[in-house]
């Protein structure tokens, strides 16, 4: 679990309302992150070469991704689940609730829907929020038709390189960034994991995140990771001086991300 002990610095959180309305900043940027372009690519590209009728996508965010594929088929139905009524609400005012679009609140861990309904699930940078990602795996199997396609994406955070001068505070700064996500390598445990639940014929595919300053700030979230290692007992100082060359040298990183794609047991 993250700390969430405040730390009163120039770090500190912002109010929920702020906080909703960085998060909405934050996901409309990464949705301009090739990376990102690139699995919607290999997302469109696979619903190409298969029958589908209906897709769930658990953690639809602001709607972007699925209402890009919703325009792209108009003959399939897409369902979009989020935990945040907010979010839900959002990526209704903005894209609507077409005849073959749909967004909806819930939880990956308790889905509402009957079993054996869709003919694919995307999860998209989700199971490395969760303690137990077993847990939505099993889920998405049950609401999953027999032979159902399973489309997972993950970043692996603990292979995450910050091309920043200062080494040895840059692995201290890694470190407590990782140490507040719930599943931090789960990007290379995808495999593993389907596997586990008896998903077969597994496809995997890796992007990679080149994260040129200021993308690099916006993903990572600077602030959010100077709170995270004061919170670990680093110095503010040499986090802020840290944050400081972070900014002034325009430090770019990478992160990897993982793609697996398989089919639902029969």
């Amino acid at each position: 679990m993250c700390d969430s002990t405040k730390v009163e610095s120039r770090f500190s959180q912002s109010t929920r309302s702020e906080h909703f309305e960085a998060m909405v900043r934050y996901l409309d940027g990464v949705d301009q992150i090739e990376g990102c372009q690139q699995f919607r690519r290999l997302v469109s590209g696979f619903i190409d070469g298969h029958e589908i009728r209906n897709v769930l996508e658990i953690g639809s965010g602001t709607g972007t991704q699925l209402n890009q594929l919703a325009r792209t088929y108009p003959e399939i139905s897409f369902t979009g689940l989020d935990i945040s009524p907010q979010l839900v609400e959002l990526a209704t005012q903005r894209h609507g609730a077409g005849s073959n679009l749909d967004f909806r609140p819930g939880r990956g861990e308790a889905l509402p829907f009957e079993s054996r309904l869709f003919d694919a699930i995307i999860c998209e940078r989700v199971l490395q929020h969760c303690d137990t990602p077993a847990d939505i795996l099993s889920e998405m199997l049950r609401v999953a038709r027999k032979g159902a396609h399973i489309i997972l994406c993950e970043p692996d955070w603990t292979s995450l390189s910050v091309e920043h001068p200062d080494h040895a505070t840059t692995r201290h700064m890694l470190d407590a960034y990782c140490s507040a996500i719930r599943s931090p390598a789960i990007g290379a445990d995808l495999e593993t994991l389907l596997k586990a639940a008896g998903v077969h014929s597994i496809q995997h595919h890796d992007i990679l995140w080149r994260l040129p300053y200021p993308a690099s700030d916006k993903v990572l979230g600077l602030n959010r990771m100077a709170e995270l290692a004061i919170n670990s007992g680093l110095d503010e100082s040499d986090v802020s001086n840290w944050a400081d060359t972070f900014r002034n040298a325009e430090v770019s990183a990478a992160l990897p991300f993982h793609v697996a794609i398989g089919e639902a047991p029969q």
